[in-house]
């Protein structure tokens, strides 16, 4: 499958790149981290002016119409600058969630709002105790004449203070850890007796742990009904998952050109350490290690687009798996052959590591993606023979 960027998408991929460059200096990410959203308002119109928000989105509904495949070129070119504002959050995770189960309304008003930089959203799933199980879900949701009540506790949401509007997922029936019985309710942030404890993460980005006590919602704010929802949380998070591991690639060409760059000009006895056999093997290693996570990201997207659930799974934790590995071994190579300038606050050596180290969290661990492969390729040995 060829993979080479059309002209139009060269010139899109250009603009983004160039953007950012300008944008996205270390010295204005840090100011961009101080303010009361901690990311760029001006970076998130222009993103909304490129297009970017709206990439994902139905034509109809104010937007491009992209795929996976689409966002994930999208996310290799914003990654070496560390975005710090709710691209993945908003535009792919509850997009896709607004998109898949919002009535009519609720899609005709959110969708061009998120398209056009006005709305923010994030889905606030993960609990103290569920890990990366999307099924496990112990918050609460009692009906009431109103509507719903909302009780419980909700982990390390990203963005979650900063955030429009909220995606809650609540239990309307069934144990706590079954598949059936699960809802997802649009709450504002302000709302009676919702709090948020905000937090910055090692990465720089912002997230936060909610309390829901009573919380009130009308049934007009329930998304999707009564559907079969974890499976559509799934996929939401599957897609979040494929536009990290994306990001990561991009970090990784980003961290493995500045540590060439950097081994040209350091003198050890004498001579530049680019010359030595030795580091060369190692950057040899890294450019190894990121082609596969490349190409399993490719993959991974190409899947996410599609229709079969099976091989999607098995293709997104694939590459989350590889991502990690690859991550990991990049950021520990690029420091240790950077020396101590490569841990420094004042370098982009180090946040780029810390972003890898991130990313390799985002939607679940290797660990659990490790699992998951496993267990999916065992329950449909047919099509991975």
């Amino acid at each position: 499958m060829n993979f080479d960027l059309s002209e139009e998408q060269l010139a899109f991929d250009h603009s983004l790149r160039r953007m950012v460059s300008e944008k996205y200096t270390l010295a204005l990410r840090r100011e961009h981290q101080k303010s009361d959203k901690g990311y760029s308002e001006d970076v998130w119109e222009q993103l909304a002016n490129l297009g970017v928000l709206g990439l994902t989105i139905a034509q109809e509904r104010g937007g491009y119409g992209g795929s996976s495949v689409d966002a994930m070129f999208v996310m290799n070119a914003l990654g070496p600058a560390l975005l710090l504002e709710p691209l993945v959050p908003t535009c792919i995770v509850s997009a896709s969630l607004v998109e898949a189960l919002g009535s009519e309304q609720q899609q005709s008003e959110m969708l061009p709002a998120i398209a056009q930089g006005r709305l923010t959203m994030t889905l606030a799933h993960a609990e103290p105790e569920s890990r990366y199980e999307l099924s496990r879900v112990a918050t609460s949701a009692e009906r009431t004449s109103r509507g719903w009540k909302l009780n419980g506790a909700k982990s390390v949401v990203p963005h979650a203070t900063q955030a429009g509007q909220l995606i809650v997922s609540a239990r309307i029936s069934g144990t706590v850890d079954a598949a059936e019985g699960i809802a997802l309710f649009l709450v504002d942030p302000a709302a009676a007796g919702l709090s948020i404890r905000d937090y910055t993460t090692m990465d720089g980005t912002r997230a936060g742990e909610i309390r829901l006590e009573n919380v009130e919602v009308t049934a007009s704010h329930q998304l999707g009904g009564d559907a079969e929802i974890v499976e559509h949380i799934e996929l939401a998070c599957d897609k979040g998952a494929t536009a990290c591991c994306a990001e990561a690639v991009g970090i990784m060409d980003a961290l493995h050109a500045l540590t060439v760059d950097y081994v040209k000009q350091r003198k050890q006895f004498g001579t530049t350490i680019g010359s030595f056999q030795a580091v060369q093997h190692r950057l040899v290693d890294m450019v190894v290690m990121m082609e596969q996570a490349r190409s399993l990201t490719y993959l991974a997207a190409i899947r996410t687009a599609g229709t079969d659930a099976a091989a999607r799974r098995v293709a997104v934790s694939a590459a989350k798996v590889m991502g990690a590995k690859a991550g990991k071994f990049v950021a520990q190579q690029a420091i240790q052959l950077h020396g101590g300038i490569g841990v420094t606050d004042e370098y982009i050596c180090g946040h780029m590591a810390k972003r890898l180290f991130t990313l390799a969290i985002l939607f679940g661990d290797a660990d659990s993606h490790l699992e998951r492969f496993i267990q999916t390729q065992d329950a449909h040995p047919e099509q991975f023979a």
